[in-house]
């Protein structure tokens, strides 16, 4: 994020937060962090959280839909309200998509 941000000249309307989509509390934080430092405007999420393991026991499967399917899920019900009617959602994929599991 923050390499994007050096990229495109640092521009002062650009802010850059991370979290951790397999954590509720990471999530809830950075909506407060977003209301309180930018009165709630969002303008854009983008989605690029994603794990792949080559063990297929259900505890890795819990943990793969954890972060890669309901984390994402859980970030834009939180983030969702605080978009404007010209909001964007980017869902980025990895490398890993092409593999079958």
């Amino acid at each position: 994020g923050e390499d994007a941000l050096i990229q495109l000249g640092s521009p002062s309307n650009v802010h850059v937060l991370q979290l951790d989509t397999s954590s509720r509390e990471s999530i809830i934080r950075a909506k407060d962090e977003i209301k309180q430092k930018y009165g709630g405007q969002l303008d854009v999420v983008i989605n690029n959280a994603a794990i792949i393991r080559k063990d297929l026991s259900a505890d890795a499967a819990r943990e793969i839909f954890g972060t890669n399917y309901y984390g994402v899920k859980i970030l834009n019900e939180y983030l969702f309200p605080l978009m404007q009617e010209n909001g964007r959602i980017i869902n980025v994929s990895s490398r890993a998509g092409p593999i079958v599991l």
